[in-house]
Parts: structure tokens; sequence; C-alpha cells
């Protein structure tokens, strides 16, 4: 039998062991934990770095507008990728997309001035805007610019991270603050209304501003803003340093009548741009990311849905415009009542595919379901007293039809 005395020493050799077991149980868990952590650390080295392509291309105001990218950032917040590659190509000096409806009126010219009124500058910044405020922050983003000349040239110089294929380039974003000063109407008030469209400039390129923006960036963007203003740069140490003259040392724009534009090698030689990658692996080693993968999102299936989702529009809506015309023309005599009818008719079609697209009625000088609906009012009215005509030969935008025609 076990006296207490027994028991009490057995006890007490329990609880002086106990902390020393503790101890080196903690120690060893603690250990495990550490390697855990190591561990973890070089998987998630190892594991490939997740890109999210976003493409933004085509002409500004009709192919790149804000509306359509609201699914795209939803898109991208779903996927959660590591980081969001935006690839930009839109010139005005080159229609390197498909454009065969603009072939329906021989000899139609691709109109930089044109292209810069079908969308306002604000709208722009909320596309920039929509992009910087709405996709998490935990996600890097990244510009690949293919070619950003026009109002495009804005967005170009919007990113921090900015890199260029070799045969890029990027500029002559002057035509937003040209046609401001032409829109003024009075030489008293042109350099007010050139300011502004400037300043709305600025304010997209603002955020391509780092912590370290070269202090010079400003005369860069007023030599790609307006074509009155010239410019040259040296470089200082590895600082760049610019004016909107011709006196340093390299002379990147000596005209006086067409805004800056750079190639490639300007921003690359000049570190305005973070690099130059032919290729999307070239890319990626310049981002210190050698291993990586492709999310298959949604972006590339949106974007192109609606280039030519809106250019059937376009297509259908220019068949609408010609049939209106055809029609009235024709409203004479014992047929006025029925031609008018088919006015109506081809006018309503008009009017469904510029509710659908607006980028349609953008193309074709403005027109508007507003004016559309004015113009379905007179033939209305037309009909009941069975004559007239309609009001400025088929109202605003629609006598000019498509612009170029």
């Amino acid at each position: 039998m076990t006296s207490w005395r027994s028991l009490h020493v057995a006890c007490l050799g329990l609880l002086m062991a106990s902390p020393v077991w503790t101890s080196a149980q903690q120690a060893s868990d603690s250990g495990e934990a550490t390697d855990e952590a190591a561990q973890n650390e070089v998987d998630q080295s190892q594991k490939p770095v997740r890109v999210y392509v976003v493409p933004i291309r085509g002409q500004v105001g009709t192919d790149i507008v804000p509306r359509i990218y609201e699914e795209v950032v939803e898109d991208i917040t779903e996927m959660k990728p590591d980081i969001v590659l935006f690839e930009l190509e839109s010139s005005d000096d080159r229609n390197v997309f498909d454009d065969s409806q603009m072939d329906i009126f021989e000899g139609e010219m691709f109109d930089p001035n044109r292209e810069r009124s079908m969308m306002a500058l604000s709208e722009m910044q909320e596309l920039r805007i929509m992009l910087e405020d709405e996709i998490p922050t935990d996600i890097r983003q990244v510009l690949w610019v293919h070619d950003a000349v026009g109002a495009s040239a804005a967005l170009g110089l919007s990113w921090e991270d900015f890199y260029m294929t070799p045969d890029a380039q990027i500029g002559k974003m002057g035509a937003a603050v040209m046609g401001a000063r032409k829109a003024a109407g009075d030489a008293n008030v042109e350099a007010k209304f050139g300011m502004a469209s400037y300043q709305d400039l600025v304010k997209i390129t603002r955020y391509g501003d780092g912590e370290d923006v070269n202090p010079t960036r400003k005369n860069l963007i007023n030599a790609m803003a307006m074509p009155e203003l010239s410019l040259s740069v040296f470089m200082s140490g590895r600082q760049y340093v610019m004016g909107n003259h011709d006196k340093y040392v390299e002379v990147l724009d000596g005209s006086d009548k067409i805004a800056c534009q750079l190639s490639a090698r300007n921003c690359d030689d000049f570190c305005i741009s973070d690099g130059t990658a032919e290729t999307l692996e070239d890319l990626m080693v310049l981002l210190g990311e050698r291993q990586f993968v492709v999310v298959e999102g949604k972006a590339s299936e949106i974007v192109e849905d609606h280039h030519e989702g809106w250019r059937a529009a376009y297509a259908r809506a220019i068949d609408s415009y010609m049939q209106y015309q055809k029609w009235i023309k024709r409203a004479k005599g014992d047929n006025f009542k029925a031609c008018i009818g088919k006015a109506e008719k081809a006018l309503k079609m008009l009017r469904g595919s510029i509710l659908r697209y607006p980028e349609v009625g953008r193309r074709m000088g403005g027109l508007t379901t507003d004016r559309i609906d004015i113009m379905l009012k007179e033939l209305e009215k037309m009909k009941r007293t069975g004559k007239g005509s309609p009001g400025g030969g088929g109202g605003g935008g629609g006598r000019r039809g498509p612009t170029g025609s």
C-alpha cells in the first residue's frame, strides 16, 4: 500500500517535471512554426505571379469609353491577380485597327481633331479615376504602351509603372487644346479656353507622378499639349532636365506647328519610361518577375464585344440614315404619307442604334436621341397635316449624316 508520503513525493516530482516538459514542447512548437513560416516564404517566392491583361485600344471616345471598363474592374476585383497590365494601343497618326465601316463613304479620312471632340476630357479622366480608385490597392498596376498618340497620350503618362514597346510612339495630345481654342470663337478668350483644356489634360497625367517625379516633367507635358512650344533635354547624372525651347543638348521637338511626339527610344534614353519590352516575357523580366501566369479574365472579351458591337450598330445606323433620306426625298404627291411612314421607321431604327451605343451618335457628328425625337415629332406632324418637310433638312446632325460624308 502506497503511503501518503510516497504519493506526495511522486506528485511533487511530477509537478517539478511539468515546466521542463512544457518549455521543451514550446521550443519544439516554436521551431516548427519558424520552419513552417520559412517554408511558406520559399513557397511564395516560387509561386508564379498572376497577371491580368487589360486591352485599352482603338479610338478614344468610341472604342475607349469608361462604361465598358466598369465590368472589367469588377472582374479584376473577383479574380484578385497580383498585377494588372494595361496594354494601351491608340493612335491618331496610324489607325492600326480595322475600321471598314469608315469606308462606307468613299474618301473619308481619319481626322484626329474630330476624334478629340468625340470624348470630353472629363470622361477620360473618369476612366482613369475608376481604374485608380476601384481596383484594390494591393494589386500592382502597370502600363505597357504600344501606341499613345493623340488624347490617349494623357492616359499614357498617367501610370507610375510605365513601359513601351520598341516601335511605340507617345504624344501629340494637343488636339484637345487646339480644339478648345478654336471653339472660343473670340481671340480674347481663346487662351482661356485653351488653358482650361490643358489643365484637364494635366489632371489626368498627374496620376503618373511618383514621389520622385522629375520637376521638369511639366515641360514635357507642355510640349505634347501645345504645338507652339518646343522641347529640348540634357541629362544631369541620371536625371533628365527638359525645357520648352531648343537650347539644351538634344532637341526633341523643334517645331512650333506640331505638338511633341516621342519614340520609345527617346523615352527610354531620357528615363521618361521605365523601360522598353517587345514581348510580355521581356516586360515581366523588367518587372523582376521571371515566373508568371496570365489570368484568364473577361477583359479581352468585354473589349472585343464592345468594339464589334458598336461598329455593327454604326453600319446599321448608316443604312437607316440613308433609308430615312431616301424616303424623305420621295415624300411627294399620293405617296407622301407612305413615304413619311417609311422615313419614320428608318429614323426609329437609327434611334435604337444610338440608344444602345452612344458611340454611334458621336461618330455621326454628335447626333443624339433627343435630336432624333425632335425629328420624329416633325414627321408625326407631317403625317397629320399631309404637308411640310423636316426642319433643317433632316434635323441637326441628321443632314450631315456620318462624320466625313
